[in-house]
């Protein structure tokens, strides 16, 4: 980590403290409130943002410095969630050790449960599941068993820990996205060294079942019957010639 003079460290505490003033006015036009809990919630607006852009670019290179003081560039946990939401586009390997620094600062009490919480489970971008499918990887327990004690009066938080420690919450994310979007998560972030998943096949979606029947789009098969020409019948013509000779005998007897 570079060092600073005391000069560095003046500008940047002043220039975060300049964005973090023009996101709250930007908030402000768009009725977004400052309290911690709106701004995380609010995230989708606040990203788009050119002042918080500019602060993630910011963070982005500077935070491991700015976190070694954090009270010293983020007064107040307004600043600090900003700069929390700003890390959500970390790597994968570096989230995990701002994930160990927060708890540690969460320890010293300089970074409340939540802002912690909001640190540990980012609810956007591409760390989103970095600690569920990265579960087996022993910085990553680590770190969970860390939060584990520190939230032990957290009951919610404490079942979604233990979720996450067991491998539960892998298998229902990867499940959730396979029924979503036929797709296994196979394209989530890992640590170095974590093993490539496995692809599953798609899951047909129940909608996409067939019914047992439905009538065929193809035009249905004509069977052609043969059309025999018949020839004209001769009896009834022999049958009319015998009744007239028999008529004219008849005729002739009487006469005679």
């Amino acid at each position: 980590m570079k060092s600073y003079g005391q000069d560095a460290k003046e500008k940047l505490r002043v220039a975060i403290s300049e964005r973090a003033n023009q996101i709250a006015l930007e908030a402000k036009g768009m009725d977004i409130g400052l309290e911690p809990g709106t701004i995380a919630d609010s995230y989708i607006y606040v990203q788009r943002m050119e002042s918080f852009k500019a602060l993630r670019a910011s963070m982005l290179k500077e935070w491991r410095f700015v976190f070694q003081d954090i009270d010293a560039y983020a007064p107040n946990d307004y600043i600090k969630t900003l700069l929390i939401l700003s890390l959500r586009e970390l790597p994968a390997e570096e989230y995990l050790t701002f994930m160990e620094r927060a708890l540690d600062l969460a320890v010293e009490k300089r970074l409340s449960l939540q802002l912690t919480e909001w640190a540990l489970f980012p609810a956007a971008g591409p760390n989103v599941a970095t600690a569920i499918n990265s579960y087996h990887e022993p910085r990553v327990r680590a770190v969970l068993l860390k939060a584990k004690r520190l939230f032990g009066g957290d009951p919610q938080l404490m079942v979604t820990l233990d979720d996450v420690l067991s491998g539960r919450a892998k298998v229902e994310r990867d499940k959730f996205i396979r029924l979503s979007t036929g797709k296994p998560s196979i394209a989530d972030p890992k640590l170095p060294g974590s093993p490539t998943a496995t692809p599953v096949p798609p899951t047909a979606s129940p909608t996409a079942t067939p019914p047992a029947w439905q009538p065929s789009s193809a035009p249905a098969a004509q069977t052609t019957v043969p059309i025999v020409e018949r020839k004209s019948q001769l009896w009834p013509w022999v049958i009319g010639i015998l009744a007239l000779v028999a008529i004219m005998v008849l005729v002739f007897k009487r006469r005679a």
